[in-house]
């Protein structure tokens, strides 16, 4: 063939190709050209919901808007300019916008914290104070009850010591102050103390001694019934005679029984059953000499019955304090 066939066959398909490229690349063209639009328009109502969003933010004090997006949203100019401002303007906006967010929930999250720590402190500090008030009653209800108790203890002893003390016929004064310096104004305690203080300095004789008296002084009384006060020399004479001969007895018939001689032997009779009281009773019909005979032992023994009837009553309080005290040591957790 000749040369210009064969250009012709060669670039006969090259030019079509060429058209068809050429057409086809227009169209791709017009057509990437229209979607650009249609997207630049999305993003220039996105740009202005923005700028209004923006303008909220910068009347809240978020921040300042970046520089120049006014003038990119109101000035015309290159597409990729507006667009690469739009889009930095949307980071600006997500990274303050969440910032923010983040930042206001931390700081809500972190003062609700602190408010409720605080509210917590106030009630420990109010129980640790209210708890404070309740030691300090505690301690001083402890206090008082171990002086109390420091004090009963303190009275029981000397009670105690009083009470051996005033068994004796030795005197008993020192215990007997003792006592009453501990006990102070007891209502229980102060009484008894008092009835027996005109004993404490000399004391007062047991019950042995006075049935060792009385065997003594019982003769005397018969013998002043008989002999009276022996004033005159027949008074003397058998006076004399019954010293040496001695005889009583406990008369049973009823004539008998308002005689010296039944007193005394019932009086010697009560106390060998250690019934002082019924010995005492037993002389208080006594009359005349043998009355006045009678009289120093009677006054002896009434001392005695006074001693032991206000230790009596003193060993009462005692007991009963001593029960209370183990009763309410028993009730202790």
């Amino acid at each position: 063939l000749p040369l210009g066939t064969w250009f012709g066959l060669v670039l006969g398909p090259l030019v079509t190709v060429a058209v068809l490229l050429t057409f086809g690349g227009l169209w791709i063209v017009k057509q990437k050209t229209a979607d650009l639009s249609h997207r630049v328009n999305e993003l220039s109502e996105q740009n202005s919901r923005l700028e209004t969003r923006l303008t909220r933010l910068e009347g809240l004090q978020l921040g300042p808007a970046p520089a120049g997006t006014q003038a990119s949203a109101t000035q015309p100019g290159d597409e990729s300019v507006q667009i690469a401002a739009l889009s930095q303007k949307m980071q600006d906006m997500q990274v303050s916008n969440g910032g923010q967010s983040v930042l206001g929930q931390t700081v809500g999250g972190l003062q609700q914290t602190l408010a409720t720590l605080q509210t917590n402190v106030q009630g420990l500090s109010q129980s640790l104070d209210a708890t404070k008030v309740k030691v300090g009653e505690l301690d001083t209800v402890l206090t008082t009850r171990r002086a109390e108790n420091a004090q009963q203890f303190a009275i029981l002893l000397s009670l105690d010591q009083l009470r051996l003390a005033a068994l004796t016929s030795q005197p008993f004064d020192s215990e007997l102050s003792a006592a009453r310096t501990v006990a102070h104004d007891d209502p229980d305690v102060g009484p008894a103390l008092n009835s027996i203080a005109r004993y404490a300095a000399d004391g007062v004789p047991t019950l042995n001694e006075l049935r060792a008296e009385f065997n003594d002084r019982a003769s005397e009384i018969v013998r002043s019934n008989v002999v009276g006060d022996g004033h005159s020399w027949y008074r003397q004479a058998l006076y004399r005679l019954a010293s040496v001969i001695s005889v009583r007895k406990v008369s049973t018939a009823p004539n008998d029984r308002d005689t010296p001689e039944h007193d005394v032997a019932k009086a010697e009779s009560k106390l060998e059953e250690d019934d002082l009281a019924g010995a005492v009773a037993a002389l208080k019909t006594l009359t005349g000499l043998p009355q006045d005979v009678a009289a120093g032992w009677i006054d002896a023994a009434n001392s005695r019955l006074a001693v032991d009837a206000a230790l009596a009553s003193l060993s009462e309080v005692s007991v009963a304090r001593l029960q209370a005290f183990q009763t309410a040591q028993g009730a202790k957790p």
